[in-house]
Parts: C-alpha cells; sequence; structure tokens
C-alpha cells in the first residue's frame, strides 16, 4: 500500500533499541512496520520468515511488516509492558480514515 508506506516514512524515527514500539489497531488484527516488525519476528515468533514487504522493492527496500493477532499482540504488550519496560505506542485510525468496503 503505497499510501501507509509514504505516511510511516514521515513519522518520527524511533526504534525499540531506543526503548519505543509502535503498533497500528486494523480492528481485527494490529501491524507492526520497520524496525519494529524485525524486533516482533526475532522476540515473538523467533523467525524472519514471517516479514512481509509493503511497498516496491520487495525485500531489498520494501518496508517490513508483520502482523499480531488480538492474543499475540496482548501477550506481546504484557511483557513489553512489565519484563522489557518499553513504551508502546498504539495507533487507531481516526473515525472515516482507512479502507472501506465498497
Amino acid at each position: 500500500d503505497p499510501g501507509f508506506v509514504a505516511f510511516f516514512s514521515k513519522l518520527s524515527k524511533k526504534s525499540p533499541e531506543t526503548g519505543t514500539i509502535r503498533l497500528f489497531d486494523r480492528t481485527d488484527y494490529y501491524s507492526v512496520h520497520g524496525p519494529d516488525a524485525h524486533y516482533i519476528a526475532t522476540h515473538v515468533f523467533r523467525t524472519n520468515s514471517v516479514l512481509k514487504y509493503l511497498g516496491a522493492g520487495g525485500k531489498a527496500s520494501g518496508l517490513p511488516n508483520v502482523t499480531l493477532s488480538h492474543t499475540l499482540a496482548h501477550s506481546f504488550l504484557r511483557d513489553a509492558l512489565t519484563s522489557k519496560q518499553l513504551r508502546v505506542e498504539i495507533w487507531v485510525p481516526a473515525p472515516g480514515q482507512g479502507r472501506k468496503a465498497s
């Protein structure tokens, strides 16, 4: 989705190494992008095979992406906030934003 890739590139830079992880609420699941997606792949799934890449260029230059079910996200959040002491940003689309079914 080129629109999301452009939006994501304009967000302030941060990473799990700086103590903050960013999740996007997609109603049925959560998505995680960029360095955070690599962090989730490594620390939650323990494999990089779950990574997908958005935008042109695929693995070479695309935006890394991983999705989490609500159950897995809640388990990760519990661990991230208590054991790992990470800060978490959860982005929720404004009403009327996002994709609409036709």
